[in-house]
């Protein structure tokens, strides 16, 4: 397996090229999208999905087989770019000095985050809220497709995710749905008499 230089991902990076990326032994999808920072271990990819921003995604440098601007990617940045789409993506998101851990401790809890373990012979795909890191491990509310939470926290190995994803359209749908029903709840409220008894 190829493991893409740093230097090509800072080129990419600082040049704001639209790329291509694949991860071969993971996926035989190429995902499109802009380089927004690295740390040598992990990548903030803006994904890019019919010619619309879908979110962030934090890659695996280690899965990464080849990045790269193509005739292509080119041209259709410069449709985004026409249709200033370029305008909506967030160039300033960076990594700190603590890596991808300490980027995740940031999100706030009400995020919908989506953990993804690819590589795993049953793959497994985990989305919730209150993303909480616990030594070597993730911890996560999860809910179901009807947006059922979970009795219980699901678990995964930090070394077993390959994708960490946020802001993704699928995951914005289930936040818009979150904070509309927390509304609705705090609305439906008793509310005690103000009035003296």
């Amino acid at each position: 397996m190829t493991v893409v230089p740093s230097q090509v991902i800072e080129h990419y990076k600082q040049s704001r090229s639209l790329v291509s990326v694949t991860r071969d032994e993971i996926d035989s999808q190429t995902m499109q999208g802009f380089v927004i920072d690295h740390d040598g271990q992990w990548i903030l990819f803006s994904y890019i999905y019919d010619f619309r921003p879908d979110g962030v995604v934090a890659l695996r440098v280690s899965d990464l087989t080849s990045m790269t601007c193509r005739a292509t990617d080119a041209f259709q940045r410069h449709l985004l770019e026409a249709d200033g789409v370029l305008d909506e993506i967030d160039f300033t998101q960076s990594l700190p000095e603590g890596g991808i851990i300490e980027f995740l401790r940031c999100i706030p809890s009400e995020k919908v985050v989506i953990l993804e373990a690819e590589a795993e012979e049953n793959e497994v795909f985990m989305i919730g809220q209150n993303l909480q890191i616990l030594g070597d491990r993730f911890t996560l509310r999860t809910f179901t497709g009807a947006a059922r939470f979970e009795d219980e926290l699901d678990e995964i190995d930090f070394d077993d995710v390959t994708s960490i994803s946020f802001n993704t359209n699928y995951a914005l749908a289930y936040e818009r749905y979150f904070a509309r029903a927390q509304k609705a709840e705090q609305f439906a409220a008793p509310k005690s008499d103000p009035r003296p008894g």
